[in-house]
């Protein structure tokens, strides 16, 4: 993972900077994170250093964002997996699926 985050970094032309690597840590331990969660999980970024890594992370392709119901954006790793996002409507937890057995 590390090799692939330094490689998709330079190669769009973007340096391997300390919040950036830690943003990145962040979303792949969280795996399915808003930004605020990703905000509280790091001790020394702030929101607008976490807003502007999360921008780049997507465009170099390392992650990506999805809307689940109406709150914010949450991101996660880039999976070549197609998957699937289960959200509990009593407690929000969300879970990835990879298929649904057809009944």
């Amino acid at each position: 993972m590390t090799d692939d985050f330094e490689a998709r970094l330079q190669q769009a032309g973007y340096r391997r900077t300390g919040p950036r690597r830690e943003v990145w840590e962040a979303v792949t331990r969280l795996r399915h994170a808003t930004p605020e969660q990703i905000v509280a999980d790091l001790d020394d970024v702030d929101t607008s250093t976490v807003y502007r890594a999360l921008e780049v992370l997507v465009q170099v392709g390392l992650i990506t964002h999805t809307h689940i119901g109406h709150g914010p954006p949450v991101y996660h790793a880039v999976d070549p997996t197609p998957h699937l996002h289960l959200v509990c409507q009593r407690c929000g937890a969300c879970q990835q699926a990879t298929s649904i057995a057809d009944d």
